[in-house]
């Protein structure tokens, strides 16, 4: 036994070794919880590229072209019954991570480095693997990246194949979410200030390492930077989801940020046509996919007037208001600060590092400043990847010499951090979500009923009606399952895939033009508003035949009592 204590003692230090490490964590994390995404964008993502819609395709929306490709490929094997989008991503959070442990096992002791390893795969693992948002995955991948390439430039010896392994890490989170990439650079771009200050202690290496700084990480933006511009030729390049990409940014200000209130803007709504009605529709449930109605220059116009916020003394006193005393709500805020307080014993703290610390603070605030000068701030998605890097740099300047820590200490730490933790991991615990299982099944076999109404038919649902989330992360989900679903709200509304499926109904408009449709139904819970919005813009006969109420989902038909008679 003492033989193999020894073996492994000698192993930490090892690539197999942080691979082994995080495999099992991540094993014990989905053997206990019950893992789920964080938000509906991910399951929608995934439905785009599956086939749940009929066929899968590579206009992923929300991420990068060459992402949806890639996923189409991996969707091709199984025909879409294996779900390729949560295990790719599995696949790539574990990459990241690896990397992490490897590089902090290569800087620490190893009684500290599995530590501080540990305190991170508690808090950033678990938002990962079991609380799954692709911005948290794009944000990971990209620090990942970024500390292996300091990590390998910092050394005497350079290796290649770890420049190269980083940049495609960095490379491949921005295909996730180019945006929390690029702030997340921002954030690692502390360690890379600490080099410029302390390069004279590569001596005769400085110019050959300060040009193999600037060099990779250019490289990798010049990657990041051509993906993203190649992703916006591809939807600018096509009429159809082109015009789906500027409908889809006007109704992201104003169902995310802001609208023009209408009591306070009525000549405006009575000029663009929309009535107090027709307002209630946008406002109660986002169901407002009517394409005459709420147009793209409708949808300009509105956006052009909603209000914003401008800079001012105000606006700097709200902010501080609400920072930093709003980090308190996340999780990770808190590993932050036990990071940052074992900084303050076992870190270096000469001129260079306070310089670091001051940027790394100036960064933070003003990254939060804009987020919340725009009018969406404080989201967890988008803030744990920040304090992963923020927190990575801070550990980045650990000192061996000043950590004397037992593997008792160490051990003893991490329970109970676990046991601390638990607080916000029973809601996944798979012993308490055993119910919502159940639930899910009767949710689908709910489904499969409003289905056998018309197993040819068309459902146009409103939004809190059918919906994704019946199935859990990992579900199967057969091809061509919501091919026959369409949906009044949502990002997806308006995209070309819908607009084809309404076309074979002969459908333009899904509010005027289900009215005596055969083979075309309507999932409504809140039918009376929505009868009274037909009536005032396209039919004032119009009356709703009740097909099936199964307790959630009720389902209508449309018909016109002048047409009728």
């Amino acid at each position: 036994m003492k033989k193999f204590k020894e073996w492994l003692d000698r192993q930490t230090g090892t690539v197999w070794f942080a691979c082994l490490l995080n495999i099992v964590i991540l094993a014990v994390m989905l053997l206990f919880l019950k893992p789920g995404y964080e938000t509906n964008d991910d399951i929608s993502v995934s439905m785009i590229a599956n086939g749940s819609w009929g066929t899968g395709n590579a206009h992923v929306i929300c991420q990068n072209y060459l992402m949806g490709l890639l996923y189409t490929v991996f969707y091709r094997i199984g025909h879409g019954v294996i779900p390729w989008y949560p295990i790719l991503q599995y696949a790539f959070l574990l990459a990241a991570f690896s990397t992490v442990t490897y590089v902090i096992f290569q800087k620490l002791k190893s009684e500290q480095a599995m530590l501080m390893s540990s305190i991170l795969l508690i808090y950033f693992g678990y938002e990962c693997y079991i609380r799954m948002q692709y911005s948290k995955t794009a944000g990971v991948m990209l620090v990942a990246g970024a500390l292996i390439l300091y990590y390998e430039i910092e050394k005497e010896k350079t290796r290649w194949y770890g420049i190269l392994w980083g940049i495609l890490l960095g490379f491949t989170g921005s295909l996730y979410r180019f945006e929390e990439t690029a702030i997340c650079c921002i954030l690692m771009a502390g360690i890379g200030i600490y080099f410029l200050l302390d390069a004279r202690r590569w001596g005769v290496q400085m110019k050959k390492k300060l040009i193999l700084l600037f060099s990779s990480f250019i490289f990798m933006g010049a990657l990041m930077v051509g993906a993203e511009l190649f992703d916006q030729y591809i939807y600018a390049s096509d009429p159809k989801w082109d015009a789906f990409m500027k409908y889809n940014n006007c109704r992201s200000d104003l169902t995310d940020y802001s609208r023009p209130d209408y009591e306070e803007n009525k000549a405006l709504y009575n000029e663009l046509g929309i009535t107090k009605t027709a307002y209630s529709i946008l406002e109660e449930g986002l169901n407002f996919g009517d394409p005459d109605v709420f147009s793209l220059e409708t949808l300009e116009k509105l956006d052009a007037l909603r209000p914003k916020n401008t800079l001012s003394k105000a606006l700097v006193i709200n902010f501080l208001k609400e920072y930093p005393i709003g980090y308190s709500g996340m999780t990770v805020f808190f590993c932050f600060l036990m990071v940052a307080f074992l900084w303050l014993f076992w870190g270096e703290k000469n001129k260079k590092v306070w310089i670091v610390v001051a940027y790394e603070i100036l960064a933070m605030g003003m990254i939060d400043f804009y987020l919340y000068y725009s009018g969406r701030y404080l989201k967890n998605r988008v803030e744990a990847a920040l304090w992963f890097a923020i927190s990575l740099t801070a550990i980045w300047f650990y000192q061996k010499k000043k950590i004397q820590i037992s593997k008792k200490t160490a051990f003893v730490a991490v329970m109970g951090l676990l046991i601390v933790n638990q607080r916000d991991w029973k809601g996944h615990w798979r012993v308490f979500t055993k119910q919502q299982s159940i639930d899910q099944k009767y949710l689908q076999g709910l489904y499969e009923d409003v289905r056998a109404i018309d197993p040819d038919g068309l459902y146009l649902a409103k939004i809190e009606t059918i919906s994704y989330t019946f199935y859990d992360m990992l579900d199967s989900i057969p091809q061509g399952t919501f091919e026959n679903v369409i949906w009044y709200g949502g990002w997806e509304m308006e995209n070309p895939i819908w607009k084809a499926k309404l076309a074979e109904y002969n459908i333009e408009n899904p509010y005027r033009d289900l009215i005596n449709k055969e083979h075309v139904y309507l999932v409504d819970h809140k039918i009376d508003l929505t009868l009274q919005y037909i009536r005032e813009y396209y039919d004032e006969n119009v009356e709703a035949e009740k097909l099936q109420d199964n307790g959630r989902w009720p389902v209508y038909r449309l018909v016109s009592k002048k047409s009728s008679t």
